[in-house]
């Protein structure tokens, strides 16, 4: 029988998103051994996992077996430690699931309903947000007109499984120097008779720019979709207004652009010739 029993954790085999023949939960050395010794029925299955460093991943029974970085941990109780008996201990390891070369994104977007846990220590309501948006929106000159402003939460998913499962990308899996994006026009908008402005707000620092930041990037507006390109995703707001097409039509019009400039030269022309034929009769 050991006198003092060590347990350890190990991390999973499977270090790359979709790998065969690797096992993606950790295991227990030395786990009979203690069983033995201590009187316990600690098992394999007790060990809970979580996303750590940007993962998103709530702690779970479940291991997980998406790309990401994540800790595999198991919490031990009535356990006699230096510190006297009946303690709790946990024993953890740190392990990260690699994506593959093949990877698929979209974005998803859906109306701003709720503050982003990332930016719960900078705004406690969503109205916070909005109004920190709206401050940064101009459109020729002018702030947005009420009513002609929509709030968004913005999310990009990541794919290794050809869309199969998708998952929020986090700090380490968001492209570097930014991401292209296309979002959904305001309702009853179109590009041909509107202009907009977007403001986006990073709910973490990535790519030179901190949590909380807004960055207002050049909108470009094709058939069906407003494209941008932003350094982040979260909460976004797109305003609008109308093109005025009534101080285009107020223009004077000519009917022909291209007598004017026939008229102006044959002027030009007349009073030269005019000067020349004066200066000839002063010298008569």
């Amino acid at each position: 029988m050991t006198a003092n029993p060590t347990l350890t954790i190990v991390k999973p085999t499977l270090e790359t998103y979709g790998q065969t023949g690797k096992s993606a939960a950790a295991t227990l050395t030395g786990l009979e051994a203690f069983n033995t010794v201590t009187g316990k029925s600690i098992a394999a299955t007790d060990i809970k996992y979580v996303g750590r460093a940007g993962t998103t991943y709530a702690e779970s029974a479940t291991a997980p077996t998406n790309a990401g970085k994540y800790i595999a941990k198991i919490t031990l109780t009535g356990v006699k430690t230096s510190a006297g008996d009946n303690k709790s201990v946990t024993t953890s390891v740190d392990y990260e699931i690699a994506g593959t070369a093949t990877e698929e994104r979209k974005t998803e977007e859906e109306p701003l309903k709720k503050v982003p846990d990332e930016l719960k220590r900078l705004y406690s309501t969503v109205q916070q947000i909005e109004k920190k948006l709206l401050a940064n929106l101009m459109i020729n000159g002018q702030a947005p007109a009420p009513g002609q402003t929509v709030f968004k939460n913005v999310e990009l998913m990541i794919s290794h499984d050809s869309g199969k499962i998708w998952v929020k990308a986090t700090k380490d899996t968001f492209p570097k120097g930014g991401i292209t994006v296309e979002l959904d026009y305001p309702e009853g908008t179109n590009g041909r008779e509107y202009r907009f402005a977007v403001a986006h707000m990073l709910t973490v620092a990535m790519n030179g720019m901190k949590t909380g930041d807004i960055e207002k990037p050049e909108v470009v507006t094709t058939d069906k979709k407003i494209r941008v390109t932003l350094n982040g995703l979260s909460p976004v707001a797109i305003s609008w207004t109308k093109i005025d097409n009534q101080a285009i039509d107020s223009l004077p019009q000519t009917g022909d652009t291209e007598r004017p400039l026939v008229y102006g030269l044959a002027v030009l022309f007349a009073c030269i010739g005019l000067g020349v034929l004066l200066k000839r009769n002063n010298k008569k």
